[in-house]
């Protein structure tokens, strides 16, 4: 079954980077997600029928931890689907080489990658939205999100 996927980064998308510390056991019992962000992304998957797989290195606290602090966002049962792979062991760590891996194993109709950090491969940017990670997920990055969704592989 194809599918739409959203790539989601977590800090400087739903976290704000600059109020947070380095992600540590700790960190992650404490922070929040920006309620607001949270909101908009909820609107936008939900819009466009999409999964969320999860880019972020958030993905080493686990499944039950982000879709615990997406639901006191205000978003139960968030449709996450998985995790990209981590490969910060091998020489092509880049998030894009990540996203990659994940999209040649899956079927996949369209996807977007909303991150604040631009280490996609080159053939990925047309399908990537870059949030300020000062601001987050805003209106502004719903807008490019369903610009890119609307626009078929």
């Amino acid at each position: 079954m194809a599918r739409t996927v959203i790539f989601l980064d977590i800090d400087g998308v739903l976290v704000e980077r600059f109020r947070q510390p380095a992600p540590t056991d700790e960190w992650t019992c404490c922070s929040l997600f920006n309620g607001e962000a949270v909101l908009l992304l909820r609107e936008v998957t939900e819009r466009n029928r999409a999964e969320l797989v999860i880019s972020s290195t958030w993905r080493m606290f686990g499944m039950d931890v982000i879709s615990a602090r997406l639901t006191q966002a205000g978003w139960p049962n968030p449709p996450i689907i998985g995790f990209t792979p981590d490969l910060s062991g091998n020489n092509s760590n880049s998030r894009g080489n990540e996203i990659q891996v994940w999209l040649n194993e899956n079927s996949v109709e369209t996807f977007v990658i909303v991150d604040d950090d631009d280490d996609m491969l080159s053939e990925q940017m047309p399908r990537f939205v870059r949030c300020n990670r000062e601001q987050g997920f805003t209106s502004r990055e719903v807008e490019a999100v369903n610009q890119v969704l609307n626009t078929r592989l």
